[in-house]
């Protein structure tokens, strides 16, 4: 069933007069003209959505990002359009964007701009975000709906969003705001656009129409940049930010800063390669000594040409004295009698060149000389006497290493291989096993990934890459480091922050490493093209302050089920054992079954279902098999459609399979029925209780019965308390219960204040037996019960 949701973007202040804008409902069947759209035309299409033409993703039946765009100039108005999914949840690998405002026409590459999102982290609600020219990373979250928006697999939203020219954004829905944000980074647009994420069952899914884009290309600007703030990264790097991008042109000139104290410029500033950027990186060839400064910047131009003649701030440097040691991170063999070694820091000359500093075993001993490489100070090169031999896993032992301060490595030891590791993994055999993405100290320095080998294969970590949500693939390592059967390894954002929190833990730290999102994002594991294992996570799973781990290595990937919170005293289980391992060996568990529609009915369950190992034959209701099957919410809800409406009171099932391999033998459960007019009826209302703070008696809470007047036990789930408010008929309504609860015929359930206790209240009722289901609740209705007397409805969910 296709749910509708109306959602409008309210304009808010001043009305902005039109000198721009465009529209496209589609119905001359062509998206190439009229107005033109440009981008990856060949994958999309004009089709019919309810006998209307909309523009249809035609994508590949593979894993894709696509994307259209249109000239639009309109940066300050209103955007209204429509958005329709059919047959997909929205996730973070099924969702689209709506481009408000872009300066470039590739919306897959480095934009900077405005966008409405649908579809992220399992979540079904509406966010505004604003894109700062990093497609791998530079987007800010705006504002979200708080309400979900688009629940279900399929539903149609009409969007309208307008920006005021405060700068102001707000969202309603139905006249009623959801979102309201503030933002003036950008006020000039050159295209608009569509973008989708898909994957292969999806490509055709996402529907878009009624385009209509109205409003001004904003005001012009008139001001130039200002220092908007300084932060200090280290002792020999400043970050300089802006009120708004600058002109690279301009910014990039090292002469254009100047740093009291006698320090005065910087050696480099460290542009990107874009055209204008909001902060730069200087860079000095002396570290700055602790201490108070003033930055001063001269002759600095914004995108419109306005020039900074001169502003300053001031700042001061407090740099930690460092006191960590270097960290052996990683050995390769270059051949026979070479080996490169790789540590954190660049250690100190005499130390890190002696020879008998390191060791290589089996059967190698003392290499015979070793010298730091001039072009990588971090690398030292080891010439061998005993030539290594094809096959054959080492272990490199450093000792008596310091660094440039005289912190000094006692001992660190690491893997490598000689020769081609020549196995291919397989998806599974390497799992994503521990993610440690909100992390309490250290910011996020201290965010890693752990993996784990499942197989009995010997792999190199080199030909593996990392991703998150964006899907943008970095690789683990350019050296050679084995990962044995059983074998850990941990991929971390930097290397001192864990070294530090971990000290002693073999770790490969990550260059470019993808960001892990506190509110929720997916970690991605590929070797070459194939992905190997990937995990969509959410804060619901756990993990806050403290790791994520997995449970079962074998058992499911995207199933919360399988992960929790660590419960080691360490917050983590980097490199080891999981604290809350936990073999899967039970056999999946059915929990509810509930009527849908006339003929339909959902199972839940407690943990995925196997779909490779589902037949309509495994399930009976009195008797009678369904005709066809759906698994739902990521294998834990299994729909049933029959070909006649329900007639039973039991759902027998059989031989069902869970993902690592258990098996249900056989079970039964009571099914529960969806409520008809008259099914469940008002009881008994108690809307004046007794209530003295001074009659030693517990004071009564207002409460509301009702009862089973009906022969079929009835599902309460989703049910709506309103209560009318006017001669109108407009009511407010809440949903009084949101688990999986059933009554049976002549059973009561009653709802209560939980401000008082029921049972202290009527000590002489059971409210322990079966046919009675109590539930507190924060106030049995919106305004309490009145004592002069109102209506209340009862009401049955949508859907």
């Amino acid at each position: 069933m296709v749910a509708r949701l109306l959602v409008a973007v309210a304009c808010c202040c001043a009305t902005i007069p039109a000198a721009a804008q465009f529209s496209d409902d589609f119905s001359d069947g062509d998206f190439t003209t009229n107005p033109t759209w440009a981008g990856d035309v060949d994958r999309w299409a004009v089709a019919p959505l309810l006998s209307d033409p909309a523009l249809r993703t035609d994508g590949l039946a593979e894993a894709d990002t696509i994307f259209l765009a249109t000239p639009s100039e309109v940066s300050y108005g209103r955007w209204a359009f429509t958005f329709t999914h059919e047959g997909v949840n929205l996730s973070n690998f099924n969702g689209a964007r709506i481009f408000l405002m872009a300066d470039a026409a590739d919306l897959t590459g480095d934009v900077f701009g405005y966008f409405v999102q649908f579809g992220t982290n399992n979540s079904d609600e509406v966010r505004l975000y604003r894109l700062d020219g990093d497609a791998a990373g530079g987007r800010v979250e705006l504002g979200r709906s708080a309400a979900p928006l688009l629940e279900g697999d399929s539903s149609t939203v009409a969007v309208t969003v307008a920006r005021a020219e405060d700068d102001t954004w707000t969202v309603a829905v139905e006249g009623v705001e959801v979102l309201t944000a503030t933002d003036g980074t950008y006020r000039t647009s050159r295209y608009f656009g569509v973008w989708v994420k898909h994957t292969a069952p999806a490509a055709q899914a996402y529907f878009f129409d009624g385009f209509v884009v109205t409003g001004t290309t904003g005001p012009v600007d008139t001001t130039p940049p200002a220092l908007a703030g300084v932060a200090v990264l280290n002792a020999q790097t400043l970050e300089v930010h802006f009120d708004e991008a600058v002109d690279l042109g301009s910014a990039c000139d090292p002469a254009r800063f100047e740093v009291s104290g006698g320090v005065g410029p910087p050696s480099l500033v460290a542009c990107p390669p874009e055209a204008f950027a909001q902060t730069l990186p200087l860079l000095f060839a002396e570290p700055i000594p602790n201490g108070d400064y003033m930055l001063t910047a001269r002759n600095i131009a914004d995108a419109a040409g306005n020039v900074l003649d001169e502003g300053s701030l001031d700042f001061t440097v407090e740099v930690v004295t460092d006191t960590t040691p270097p960290a052996l991170v990683a050995a390769e063999a270059l051949d026979a009698n070479t080996v490169l070694v790789r540590f954190s820091e660049p250690p100190e000359t005499t130390s890190a060149g002696n020879p008998l500093n390191y060791e290589i075993a089996p059967g190698i001993g003392f290499p015979v000389e070793a010298e730091i490489l001039a072009a990588s100070p971090t690398d030292v090169l080891l010439q061998l006497g005993p030539p290594l031999a094809p096959g054959v896993a080492y272990t490199l032992t450093a000792r008596n290493i310091a660094d440039a301060v005289g912190n000094v490595l006692d001992e660190g030891s690491v893997a490598f291989f000689f020769g081609e590791l020549g196995a291919t993994p397989l998806p599974g055999e390497v799992v994503v096993n521990e993610i440690f993405y909100d992390t309490p100290a250290a910011g996020d320095a201290l965010e890693f990934v752990e993996l784990f080998n499942r197989s009995d294969q010997l792999f190199d970590l080199n030909g593996f890459f990392l991703a998150d949500d964006r899907g943008v693939p970095v690789p683990l390592t350019t050296l050679s480091k084995p990962l044995p059967p059983g074998g850990y390894a941990v991929l971390v954002r930097d290397a001192a922050a864990f070294q530090s929190a971990f000290p002693g833990v073999d770790f490969v730290e990550v260059e470019g490493w993808p960001a892990l999102n506190n509110g929720g994002d997916a970690v991605v594991l590929s070797f070459g093209a194939a992905v190997i294992d990937s995990v969509a996570y959410t804060p619901a799973w756990g993990g806050q302050d403290v790791s994520l781990e997995r449970r079962d290595p074998a058992g499911p990937s995207n199933a919360a089920v399988n992960w929790r919170s660590s419960v080691d005293p360490a917050g983590a289980t980097p490199g080891a054992v999981n604290s809350v391992f936990e073999p899967d060996t039970s056999p999946p568990q059915p929990l509810f079954a509930e009527q849908q529609g006339e003929n339909t009915l959902d199972l839940f369950f407690d943990e995925p279902l196997d779909p490779a190992f589902l037949a309509p034959g495994q399930f009976r209701l009195d008797g009678t098999a369904p005709a066809t099957l759906a698994l739902l919410e990521n294998g834990t809800r299994l729909r049933l459609t029959f070909a006649a409406p329900l007639v039973g009171a039991e759902v027998a099932l059989e031989n069902l399979r869970d993902l690592t391999g258990n098996v249900l033998g056989g079970a039964s459960l009571p099914l529960a029925y969806l409520p008809r007019p008259g099914d469940l009826l008002f009881n008994e209302v108690l809307y004046d209780p007794l209530a003295d703070a001074f009659d030693a008696r517990p004071d009564q809470p207002e409460y509301i019965e009702w009862v089973n007047a009906g022969t079929r036990r009835l599902s309460l789930r989703g049910l709506i308390l309103a209560e009318a408010l006017d001669e109108t008929g407009g009511f407010s309504s809440q949903t009084i219960f949101d688990t999986l609860l059933a009554l049976p015929p002549g059973g009561f359930v009653v709802i209560y204040d939980d401000d008082a206790s029921l049972e202290d209240a009527f000590p002489e009722s059971d409210f322990r037996t079966p046919a009675v289901r109590v539930m507190p609740v924060g106030s049995v209705t919106s305004r309490g019960l009145l004592d002069a007397g109102e209506t209340l409805r009862l009401l049955a969910r949508d859907s």
